[in-house]
């Protein structure tokens, strides 16, 4: 397994690959909207399937279609705000 930390331009995010296995972009964001979230989109094999993880209906995660299979989980709006 070849994993890559946050030293990889991408604030907090890791990316982990496995040789000869097929890819899946697993993608967690409150707002969805972040550089990182949105570069994330753009960067890792734009037509790997994916799992967007996000508290915004509205933001790109939930949002923009990526040109590959994606399913998208959109949390409850009382999740957006911890205390």
């Amino acid at each position: 397994m070849h994993t890559f930390g946050s030293d990889n331009g991408y604030s907090g995010q890791s990316v982990a690959f496995l040789p000869g296995a097929k890819p899946l972009v697993v993608n967690f964001g409150r707002s969805g909207n972040s550089t990182e979230s949105v570069r994330t989109l753009d960067a890792f094999a734009p037509h790997t399937p994916r799992i967007n993880i996000t508290c915004n209906k509205d933001g790109a995660l939930a949002t923009r279609a990526p040109g590959a299979p994606t399913q998208v989980i959109v949390f409850p709006d009382a999740m957006q705000s911890y205390q």
